[in-house]
């Protein structure tokens, strides 16, 4: 595999370099902007990246680079080991998290894993109680009935369902949307046209509102 590390502590990049060599092409970045300038060149399979960069987010990063990885695995490297970062990364758009110290054969482990499952925002079908949302299509059915949904609210929807009857906060939804113009006022709009469509399927109370903190998919709603 093509892999990307972007990881500024040397001495970690080096291990995971000597690790990985014998089985990948790795080609180490320093920086954002050094990451930038790989992706330009060429394209990868995977990204390792460090969520602390002399200027600015690993993950930052992998959003800003948009449309150009979209089909590129994100595997984080941090020394963070608390349940808010981890969930954070991956809504954000990360596969998979490993955190520091890793052993290599962890290390292996995880890129054969991410390098055998697709992205569920490219294959998956995410099915609960009545609803199917096929996400590569931007499709939402409940029975002989279809609905076409736009890209947002299909990440939205998706990562709602991906997590259902857990409570996600306005700012880990709209980093699970990927797009740096968005604010609350753009989320509750979304959220607002999502149930709207929802409502044609007799399905508008799936998406609750938990005041002062964000949005959850009830599955309870989603059955007959």
């Amino acid at each position: 595999m093509e892999i990307l590390l972007v990881e500024d502590h040397l001495p970690t990049a080096t291990s995971v370099r000597d690790i990985l060599r014998p089985y990948h092409q790795v080609t180490h970045a320093c920086s954002c902007q050094q990451a930038f300038d790989q992706v330009a060149q060429r394209s990868f399979d995977i990204f390792i990246v460090d969520l602390h960069l002399p200027d600015g987010s690993g993950l930052e990063f992998c959003r800003q680079s948009g449309d150009d990885i979209e089909l590129t695995k994100v595997l984080v490297l941090s020394g963070r080991c608390d349940t808010h970062s981890k969930v954070t990364a991956l809504l954000a758009g990360a596969d998979d998290y490993l955190t520091k110290p890793f052993a290599a054969a962890e290390l292996r482990a995880r890129l054969e894993a991410l390098q055998r499952r697709g992205s569920f925002l490219h294959r998956q079908v995410i099915c609960c109680g009545e609803l199917c949302l096929e996400v590569e299509d931007h499709r939402l059915k409940k029975g002989d009935k279809t609905l076409r949904l736009t890209s947002l609210e299909t990440r939205l929807l998706a990562t709602l369902m991906e997590h259902h009857n857990r409570t996600l906060t306005r700012n880990q939804l709209l980093l699970a949307l990927k797009k740096e113009d968005n604010t609350e006022n753009s989320l509750q709009v979304l959220i607002k046209n999502l149930r709207r469509k929802l409502r044609c399927l007799g399905k508008a109370k799936v998406v609750e509102t938990v005041y002062g903190v964000g949005y959850r998919f009830s599955s309870r709603y989603a059955k007959s």
